[in-house]
């Protein structure tokens, strides 16, 4: 969940290999042009309320297409399910042995910015969707919504992942302040907390988070 994900990108995407680290609703028509996503059928094949929602969905603009001109979505993503051994790019940490690895599913909850008002819109998604783990790279502000998504996952037994924040803070921002959230904060090379990474009770584990590709 993030500002949307290129996944075109031949380092996520089919690319010159013959696999994909991109999810696909497999209950929804394919596309007629699987790299267009106007070019669905204009059905809610699986009634799930979300129409050609074949590779996630957007939950700022309502629409099917999750690719946008923020990167942020797309570098984390890559973080997480680059492919590797494939000689391009970075290889992600979950990102396969020459063969599928973690298998993502975009969706965008805000372009320039994560807008809160849809955040437990795309949790419940997820979790209705088959997610396994959901990762947030965002803040926002308190929300009950949020807090009932968030419960929501955690009764599927949903991992939920939250950056702690970047706000050099002793307080670790929402929604990774939930107590069913785990909040990750940043560490340097030296294995030492990064200047910016937000600290304190509620987090729970730190991460390298510095010069990252």
């Amino acid at each position: 969940m993030d500002s949307g994900t290129d996944w075109l990108h031949n380092d996520l995407g089919n690319g010159s290999d013959n696999y994909s680290n991109i999810w696909h609703n497999t209950a929804e028509n394919d596309w007629t042009n699987p790299t267009n996503p106007s070019t669905g059928n204009g059905i809610d094949d699986d009634n799930n309320g979300f129409i050609d929602d074949w590779i996630g969905w957007d939950f700022a603009n309502q629409d099917n297409n999750t690719i946008t001109s923020n990167p942020h979505g797309t570098q984390v993503s890559g973080i997480v399910s680059a492919k590797t051994n494939n000689s391009l790019g970075i290889s992600g940490t979950a990102g396969g042995n020459n063969d599928k690895g973690i298998l993502l599913m975009p969706l965008m909850v805000g372009e320039s910015a994560p807008d809160g008002s849809v955040i437990d819109d795309a949790i419940e998604y997820a979790v209705n969707n088959g997610a396994k783990v959901i990762q947030m790279s965002l803040s926002v502000i308190h929300s009950n919504a949020i807090d009932s998504a968030i419960l929501l996952a955690e009764n599927a037994n949903v991992s939920i992942v939250c950056a702690a924040g970047n706000g050099y803070s002793s307080n670790v921002n929402y929604p990774a302040s939930n107590s069913y959230v785990i909040a990750v904060g940043s560490t340097n090379q030296f294995d030492h907390k990064s200047d910016f990474s937000n600290y304190g009770q509620d987090l729970f584990i730190a991460a390298p988070g510095e010069d990252i590709y």
